[in-house]
């Protein structure tokens, strides 16, 4: 249920139509909504958002004894963490402590970049680890939580899309590697270590730089003005009751459908329209027998309607054909609803295949077409941004992190729970003992030259498939990560997301980020395998009137990749 109040006003809008289902239904049904974490403002809205009557609200203490809360931060006595580098090493001390010891542990960053990042370098490191986010194929995340649920795979590197339904008892570690949004985030997932009632740990890596990726994800949440005003504009223009297409609209105004969706919702939140049901706009249609099979075989009161449909579709066959809803309907004197309700009885008895594949949004304008368009949607980010100044608040603060949760979320904050990092900072962990000489850097593990020879393999094969091979500067830069320099000269928008997308898919992407060496060093290492011949120059058209260099492996590159051995240069 904490959808309905948290993601729904900023990037969920479709969980906040819910309400409108029990309107449509002959009886309103029994509502329930759960959620793990929710302080009495967030019950409040929930309870809004669903349209409860008089709820019965039941509390249990958001408490879990079994549950050791820990926090590195630059003032941490033993592992202080100063630098991206310093929490690195950090999170590779905890990784090689889990994997000793056979115990599973989540790792939840912030973004879909840092979970394919950090799961690659720990692979690098040796480590069994995968990368889970809402990005991924349905099949590949499918398997990823199959294999973490059935104790084949004990590191998962993870955004907040792995969490709901995942009832592991045995999670021994939950580790924020970026530090959440809210305290509501942090309470959710750290609650999915222990869940057997043995001892857990929910440990937060803390750096401040990485409340820049919350403050961009509350800019991102700020409604677009001008986009709002163009859109409003663009709706008054319009009939009163009219479907939206969203393809053709985000075209128009140059946005994704998330961003329309979003902007739909702020303007029926201000009052000024109204969404209803989607509709179907075009669909793919079949006719699986005669005419007079498919007449015979629908329903008595869809006879006349299939006998019309015949008229107006007389080459519908055995092959598929594209059909607009709303013009169909038009031929026949009909509602669009009614005519696809018609679709899918014959669908249902067989004599047809009606496979709908665009949707529309029914948008009612309430507001007269002259109505100004009022402030809205500020008070989502203004929340936001309170909820980050109390998770930094939680980081610093000296008291016992359990008594400070249970204020949060509106309990009496009762005793010290005596477990956590403030009550008992000289307890005993499984990573005590360990000092960050026990850590090898990145450059202990990552052979340089070897990976150079993998990437210039990868860049081949990818100009085999027919897409440019990239130059030997840009591979350079996508070992490091450095996304700065590959994108500044690229305009902004479906070209560079695209190039964006290619750039982050390299599986070598941002290995060598956090190297003790230079880039200066890098690039010896790939001038030294130019010398000793393990890749040479090739050359590839820029356009008509230029050429650029980029490696390619020679056959003794090409042997040394097959034997599996690494280079091992110092």
């Amino acid at each position: 249920a904490h959808c309905v109040a948290l993601w729904g006003p900023s990037f969920r809008p479709d969980f906040l139509v819910l309400p409108q289902i029990y309107t449509r239904l002959a009886t309103r049904p029994p509502i329930a909504a759960f959620t793990a974490t929710a302080t009495p403002e967030i019950t409040t809205a929930i309870g809004r958002g669903l349209e409860l009557v008089d709820p019965i609200i039941i509390r249990t203490s958001i408490t879990r004894p079994e549950l050791r809360l820990v926090i590195f931060d630059q003032y941490h006595r033993y592992h202080p963490i100063r630098s991206k580098t310093d929490q690195i090493r950090r999170l590779i001390l905890l990784v090689q402590v889990a994997d000793a010891r056979a115990e599973a542990m989540l790792i939840y960053v912030a973004t879909t970049k840092e979970a394919e990042y950090l799961a690659r370098l720990l692979q690098i490191a040796g480590h069994a680890a995968r990368a889970y986010h809402g990005k991924m194929p349905v099949e590949e995340r499918a398997t990823v939580g199959e294999l973490f649920m059935d104790g084949l795979l004990s590191i998962v590197v993870c955004t907040k899309a792995f969490g709901m339904g995942i009832d592991k008892p045995d999670i021994r570690y939950v580790v924020h590697f970026n530090v959440p949004g809210d305290l509501e985030s942090y309470a959710q997932e750290v609650g999915r270590a222990g869940r057997d009632g043995q001892t857990a740990y929910g440990i937060l890596l803390y750096h401040r730089s990485d409340e820049h990726i919350q403050e961009f994800f509350i800019e991102q949440s700020r409604p677009d003005g001008v986009l709002l005003e163009n859109i409003w504009h663009w709706i008054q223009s319009q009939g009163a009751t009219w479907t939206l297409e969203p393809q053709a609209t985000c075209e128009q105004f140059d946005i994704d459908e998330l961003a329309l969706r979003r902007t739909l919702f702020l303007l029926e939140e201000a009052g000024l329209i109204k969404r209803g049901p989607d509709v179907t706009i075009r669909a793919n249609l079949t006719r699986l027998g005669s005419w007079d099979a498919v007449t015979d075989g629908a329903p008595v009161h869809r006879q006349s309607l299939v006998r019309h449909l015949q008229e107006a579709l007389p080459t519908l066959g055995w092959e598929p054909q594209q059909i607009v809803i709303a013009s169909i309907a038009s031929i026949l004197g009909c509602p669009a609803d009614e005519l696809e309700a018609a679709l899918i009885d014959l669908s249902v008895a067989g004599s047809c295949l009606y496979r709908p594949w665009e949707k529309g949004y029914s948008i009612t304008r309430i507001a007269g077409p002259d109505t100004p368009l009022p402030p809205v949607g500020m008070e989502t980010a203004v929340k936001q941004e309170a909820k980050l100044t109390q998770i930094r608040t939680f980081v610093e603060q000296r008291e016992c992190r359990w008594q400070a949760l249970r204020r949060y979320f509106g309990e009496d904050p009762g005793l010290p729970c005596g477990t956590c990092d403030r009550c008992s900072p000289e307890q005993q962990y499984p990573w005590s003992g360990k000092t960050g000489r026990d850590v090898p850097d990145t450059s202990d593990f990552l052979d340089l030259a070897t990976t150079f020879l993998e990437l210039v393999d990868w860049n081949e094969r990818r100009g085999r498939e027919g897409s440019a091979p990239f130059g030997t500067g840009t591979l350079v830069r996508i070992l490091r990560g450095d996304e700065f320099a590959l994108m500044q000269y690229t305009m902004p928008g479906p070209s560079s997301e695209a190039r964006r997308r290619t750039l982050r898919s390299c599986p070598y992407w941002g290995v060598c980020r956090t190297l003790r060496r230079s880039a200066t060093e890098i690039t010896s290492i790939l001038d030294r395998l130019g010398k000793e011949k393990y890749i040479t120059v090739a050359q590839a058209q820029r356009d008509s009137d230029s050429t650029y260099d980029y490696s390619i492996l020679t056959e003794r590159g090409r042997t040394q990749l097959l034997s599996g051995e690494r280079l091992g240069w110092a």
